[in-house]
């Protein structure tokens, strides 16, 4: 991803630096260049995304796993010994792959976010240059970069943003709440019963 990362914000300073050359102006060639560029880093985002989604998944789903196994056993430690809320080993393992899920999702995130700001090169060059081929050329560019985002995705599941972590957020909360219930039903449950079997 980092290679990646480099490799847009290599191509954004080149489009920067022809954009504010005055001569690339008049040559009318700097938009059909950078979109070559463009093509050929998305397809090397294709290459990269196909050779690493299967551990991506592995790593998202694991991450997933072990945040709903440590939820479950803090929850049901909170509910059946309230002495013993936090377990401290749980909590470790939790807190460090939380850790390492962010920074991969950063880490992606961080990737794309040069990918973006090419468009918004264009847009300025747009707004600057007199020269008809030059704005047809960017528009292309332009249509280009919007029909034809550049994502970093697994296997088309999902991808790998900020989102990604508000949704499984998301659904672990939901799953908490339902689960918190459930089980303290079965508690008061347990608890009424074994009460009429003391009475009697």
């Amino acid at each position: 991803m980092r290679m990646l990362r480099e490799r847009y914000e290599i191509t954004n300073i080149l489009f920067k630096n022809c954009m504010d050359d005055s001569k690339a102006n008049t040559q009318c060639r700097y938009p059909r260049e950078i979109d070559r560029l463009l093509r050929e880093l998305r397809c090397l985002t294709n290459e990269v995304k196909t050779h690493y989604s299967a551990n991506a998944l592995c790593f998202v789903v694991e991450s997933a796993a072990i945040l709903v196994t440590s939820v479950t056993v803090l929850a049901v430690n909170f509910i059946y010994t309230p002495s013993r809320v936090v377990d401290y080993k749980v909590f470790i393992i939790t807190v460090s792959r939380l850790i390492m899920f962010f920074l991969f999702i950063q880490e992606a995130h961080s990737t794309l976010k040069p990918a973006k700001q090419t468009v918004l090169i264009a847009h300025e060059a747009l707004t600057r240059t007199n020269n008809a081929i030059i704005s047809k050329e960017l528009d292309t560019l332009i249509l280009n970069c919007w029909n034809h985002p550049i994502v970093l995705d697994v296997h088309n599941l999902f991808e790998l943003d900020y989102q990604l972590i508000h949704s499984i957020f998301a659904a672990v909360v939901t799953y908490t709440v339902v689960f918190v219930q459930i089980q303290l039903a079965f508690f008061e449950r347990a608890t009424k019963t074994n009460h009429t079997i003391v009475l009697n």
